[in-house]
């Protein structure tokens, strides 16, 4: 009926450990005397290794399988087996955090919650690479492929929190509508049904969606692999946040990063862009360390 509000719950959850996450905190930062020339010597790093689009590290790759299972345990437990989608940022360590989170659901990525510090690479190119790692049979592009329009194809290169509720308003919600009938697995459902959604975005865009929109109180960031749920309500195709009760940490996934990192922690990093990661003599298929990351000297004490 017009008017009659329905729920749209929403999992916000931050990617995995990614190659970007690798080369700052576990990179390897030379001594220096003062305060102001280590400030320097970090910008100077931060700014110039600058990896386009950087994929998940293999250890990003294990943690977000492992968070994926107490997170997908939790569904069950809250959403009782009911209809729920995955979407993803626009970027490849959120669609790969997707992927394997929820191996076996469908992951779409979304234009307008990427990060913004980064540049994100194009649709044919992430195919590619999705295909290589053999990764990319589960993703659904028709939403920043040009599909949407041109306005949502663009917006892959975007971060706008208004522009992406518009989209969910105008094109994510009503699609999903018409899926649930005669959808099976995590789809089945009605359109009458309350909307549940995980989305996987970045650090800095969930923090502030989460501080400045949902009014939630946040403790010590948001780690890699985190998970919140939040909720909106809909009426007349227009969402608004509940504030400020609905800031539920879902799974307490917090994992503290290591110092130092092992080679075989980041070779996909390695693999994707070496340049990226610092080596210059790259032989494929060789284990090959980043002199930009501290090493672990203790083989048995690697993540993956």
């Amino acid at each position: 009926s017009v008017g009659a509000a329905q729920k749209v719950q929403v999992l916000l959850v931050r990617h995995g450990h990614g190659c970007h996450n690798a080369l700052h905190s576990q990179q390897n930062r030379p001594e220096l005397p003062n305060a102001v020339l280590k400030r320097i010597r970090d910008i100077v790093i931060f700014f110039g290794r600058v990896y386009v689009d950087p994929p998940l590290t293999d250890r990003g790759l294990r943690t977000s399988e492992e968070s994926g299972k107490k997170v997908l345990r939790n569904i069950q437990e809250v959403w009782g087996g009911k209809a729920y989608s995955v979407v993803t940022s626009s970027m490849l360590r959120a669609i790969e955090t997707g992927l394997r989170m929820f191996p076996n659901t469908t992951i779409s990525p979304l234009p307008f919650i990427r990060e913004h510090s980064c540049a994100v690479s194009n649709v044919t190119s992430q195919r590619e690479w999705l295909q290589q790692e053999r990764l990319g049979d589960r993703v659904e592009w028709k939403y920043v492929d040009g599909g949407f329009g041109e306005d949502a194809e663009q917006g892959r290169h975007v971060v706008d929190y208004e522009r992406f509720k518009r989209f969910l308003e105008q094109h994510l919600v009503p699609d999903l509508r018409k899926q649930r009938s005669g959808a099976g697995g995590n789809l089945a459902g009605t359109g009458a049904d309350d909307i549940r959604l995980v989305v996987v975005s970045h650090g800095d865009f969930l923090g502030r969606v989460l501080h400045e929109n949902f009014k939630c109180k946040l403790v010590g960031g948001i780690s890699n692999n985190d998970a919140t749920l939040v909720e909106y309500t809909m009426s007349n195709g227009v969402l608004k946040e509940v504030t400020p009760a609905s800031c539920t940490k879902f799974v307490d996934f917090s994992v503290k990063n290591p110092d130092a990192l092992c080679a075989k922690d980041y070779q996909r990093c390695v693999r994707k862009d070496h340049k990226a990661m610092g080596v210059v003599d790259y032989e494929p298929g060789k284990e090959v360390a980043s002199p930009w990351i501290n090493t672990v000297e203790d083989e048995t004490k690697c993540n993956v």
